[in-house]
């Protein structure tokens, strides 16, 4: 779907062609409130404030790289590291009632004070599936960002990867926007989507510049404070070349790290969300009794992430407290996603804080050997829910490839016409 459209008078990005708009209240607001204004410019939808219109300029990456797109899931506090506890029923899906009638999501407890909540599910297994245990590195960029190559990544700390990654170009008529990103070092793996926007170089800028500066806050572990000052600084540095570039493309991500904590000896999984892509995560049952407590017969799903969208109550109240106003879902009638990287006509002085790229940060336990990850853009999400997503995965055990192309092709015949970006990995 576009997330950033035109609005012009007696017109709404959901109707026909000069139609009226649908029954939807938009946000009280003041009439002179700022009007954020879109245009089209080499095919590329980009927007300006009220009072300045610029060519948007789209510089493409040399490699050509497949696009992104955006998601849409809330969060509140610009810095709330949530944690996960007391997992609740998921909602039944017919077709898959077998595999999902034990599955179990949790609910978010947000606390608007701390950065450092803790996950406060059952204990995490320590065996290993043997057919997940690889050490090989990746040797390439074309591993890292491209359909039917599987990765497999090791680590000196034990936390071993197969990887599946997929991605596909929309049938929006513009190059694929959404980006991937798989990398390590000898303390973390970095594994994140970007759903790009508006254009491409944003999400490519992003992906060339985000493992460095993620790698330079390790220091025996991670402080999140230190994470989201990061990445706000990441979109500072964006919007500076942004800026001179007249470039208005934008993009949203989440980024999982994986680690074992030198401190506790915890493997973990630190989840940054900056708009409505999403990470899930699905902790299969042990062998053994013990580690059972709270997973049923057929495991426990955990969503890592939150949508910052209208949908999300505590977004929009953010948005709201910022002086910014929301018509027909978009923020200033125009952007869907409430933060994202870049997006400068956004970010306009007149708007500041209206959209931010502060992330919001979850810590979960990992139970190496009989774990599944999913992070896919909203070209998925909005065709499939969390849990058809996840049983999709897992139709495929012992080949995150094949579960990666599954969910791509699911989305588009469930109707998604977005660009897709999916990575799955066994953990």
């Amino acid at each position: 779907m576009l997330t950033k459209v035109i609005i012009t008078p007696g017109s709404h990005p959901s109707s026909p062609a000069g139609g009226p708009p649908p029954a939807v209240a938009a946000s009280d607001a003041p009439t002179d409130r700022p009007v954020a204004r879109r245009h089209s410019a080499l095919g590329v939808l980009s927007h300006t404030t009220a009072s300045s219109t610029a060519d948007a300029s789209v510089s493409q990456d040399a490699d050509n790289q497949k696009t992104e797109h955006k998601s849409h899931e809330p969060t509140i506090d610009t810095r709330l590291l949530r944690s996960m506890s007391a997992p609740i029923p998921i909602d039944a899906v017919a077709d898959d009632s077998d595999v999902l009638a034990d599955i179990l999501t949790p609910a978010v407890v947000g606390n608007q004070e701390a950065l450092t909540s803790e996950f406060s599910g059952a204990e995490g297994g320590e065996e290993e599936f043997e057919e997940l245990a690889f050490d090989a590195e990746l040797e390439n960029d074309e591993n890292q960002d491209g359909g039917n190559a599987a990765a497999a990544l090791g680590s000196k700390h034990s936390i071993r990867l197969k990887l599946g990654l997929a991605t596909e170009e929309g049938l929006m008529g513009h190059a694929n926007e959404d980006r991937m990103i798989v990398e390590q070092n000898e303390h973390f793996h970095l594994l994140a989507v970007l759903d790009g926007h508006g254009g491409e170089w944003v999400a490519d800028y992003v992906k060339a510049k985000l493992f460095p500066a993620i790698a330079r806050c390790y220091d025996c572990g991670f402080d999140v404070r230190k994470l989201a000052d990061t990445v706000d600084a990441l979109d500072q540095e964006v919007q500076a070349r942004a800026t001179q570039m007249q470039d208005f493309s934008g993009a949203c991500m989440v980024c999982v790290l994986l680690f074992v904590d030198e401190v506790t000896g915890a493997p973990t999984a630190l989840t940054l969300n900056v708009g409505d892509c999403r990470a899930l995560l699905h902790e299969a049952r042990a062998k053994g009794k013990k580690a059972n407590k709270g997973v049923g017969p057929n495991g426990r799903l955990f969503a890592l992430s939150e949508d910052h969208c209208e949908a999300n109550a505590k977004e929009s109240a953010r948005v709201l407290a910022s002086g910014g106003y929301i018509e027909y879902g978009r923020i200033g009638g125009v952007l869907e996603p409430f933060r994202s990287i870049g997006d400068i006509d956004m970010k306009e002085r007149e708007m500041a804080g209206w959209v931010i790229a502060t992330p919001e940060i979850k810590k979960t336990p990992l139970a190496l050997g009989r774990s599944t990850l999913v992070l896919a853009t909203d070209g998925v999400w909005g065709s499939l829910v969390n849990q058809k997503a996840m049983a999709i995965a897992r139709k495929h055990p012992g080949n995150p490839q094949a579960a990666a192309d599954a969910l791509v092709a699911a989305a588009r015949a469930a109707g998604s016409m977005d660009d897709i970006a999916v990575v799955v990995a066994h953990v």
